[in-house]
């Protein structure tokens, strides 16, 4: 599952796109059946230029439709992949989380199972049940029992999840908080001269600019980036 995150986030940058479905029709669950894993229910969940990923985690547990594949029991499996690269010509960061639940378990098998086993022998087919959360016939029940073992492990799989050093949108908020630092510097630095040598100008006043500066610094330290899919 891991893997086939991975191969969905690659797709998803080389073919410039940001959906579950890619603009030739693939679906997710290929990705899956590319690796050679075979299930009986399938989910996916993606996110996009989170700068932590405790504000992912709280995004997607704020969803009710991503909530709802985090918890549901009926995925036992989950891998998780975090892509960097330029997506429509802009530095990007996806997160790709897939669901599911394989259709082949690893159990330990006593001699007198495998005896009721030898009797009865005939295999049913099971039809993969998928499970897309954007679908819009998508519904989470909200009333059914939860497991907390499965429910744990999953949240904690997210939390292991690593992204990048320095999310695209960190280094933006970065550089422009460096650019207007660096300007109130040089406007101080002009008014203490202004005051010093009594210069007379006809131009607006340094501490309307450095306000108006400040204020833009701090809707850029407020600003928070991150779209769920």
């Amino acid at each position: 599952l891991e893997q086939a995150a991975i191969e969905k986030g690659k797709d998803m940058m080389e073919h410039g796109y940001w959906a579950h479905i890619s603009p030739e029709g693939k679906d997710p669950w290929q990705f899956i059946q590319a690796q050679k894993y075979t299930y009986t229910s399938a989910g996916e969940n993606l996110a996009k230029d989170f700068a932590e990923t405790e504000a992912m985690i709280r995004a997607w547990m704020n969803s009710p439709t991503h909530r709802a594949n985090i918890l549901d029991t009926r995925f036992t499996e989950t891998g998780i992949a975090v892509v960097d690269g330029q997506l429509d010509g802009v530095e990007t960061t996806l997160v790709v989380q897939m669901f599911a639940h394989p259709s082949q378990q690893i159990a330990i098998i006593t001699e007198p199972d495998i005896a009721q086993a030898t009797r009865t022998s005939e295999s049913t087919e099971l039809t993969p049940e998928l499970f897309l959360q954007s679908s819009p016939n998508a519904q989470p029940s909200m009333g059914k029992n939860l497991n907390p073992d499965v429910m744990s492990a999953q949240v904690v799989a997210v939390e292991d999840a690593k992204l990048a050093f320095l999310s695209p949108l960190q280094i933006s908020k970065a550089v422009f908080l460096a650019v207007i630092t660096l300007l109130i510097i040089v406007l101080l630095y002009d008014a203490y001269l202004e005051r010093k040598y009594h210069t007379i100008r006809n131009v607006g006043k340094n501490i309307a600019h450095v306000s108006f500066l400040l204020f833009v610094g701090i809707l850029i330290v407020i600003l928070k980036g991150g779209t769920l899919l």
